[in-house]
């Protein structure tokens, strides 16, 4: 009779040490699953601004050195200092894009939904709009005086 229940306690711990392993692994999985939701949820948005700083820095930064030389509601034509150059700013599909007149462009900004611009003064220009992620961005930009 002893050695039946020595048996059956033996075995018993065995399977506890499995049932302990699958649940240990379970509940590692759901918290990875969690932080791995949490960060990719979040990091949409981080992006977004870091991408929309970095676009202010272009048109406001030492690289270019923008004036402005048209401006309607669609469009701004600008002009740069350091390359002697004319570029357009517009918005095309889901992005901002700078162009030069004749071919080539660069998108400054993804993921836009919707941008527009109103001109402050002769060198400034007021900038708002909404990113996909429905996040929404207004700034005043500030160009070289021509």
């Amino acid at each position: 009779m002893r050695n039946i229940v020595k048996k059956q306690l033996n075995h018993r711990s065995g399977f506890l040490l499995i049932e302990t392993l699958i649940g240990t692994v379970f509940c590692l999985l759901a918290v990875w699953t969690i932080a791995f939701v949490l960060t990719a949820t979040t990091k949409f948005h981080d992006d977004s601004i870091i991408s929309y700083h970095l676009f202010l820095q272009r048109l406001e930064g030492d690289d270019f050195l923008f004036t402005i030389k048209k401006f309607s509601a669609t469009e701004i034509e600008l002009h740069s200092i350091v390359t002697d150059k004319n570029y357009k700013l517009t918005k095309y599909c889901n992005y901002v894009r700078i162009t030069g007149i004749k071919k080539g462009h660069i998108p400054v900004l993804k993921n836009v939904k919707n941008i527009e611009w109103q001109r402050k003064k002769v060198n400034q220009i007021q900038i708002k709009g909404e990113f996909e992620n429905d996040k929404k961005f207004s700034s005043t930009v500030i160009f070289q005086e021509s």
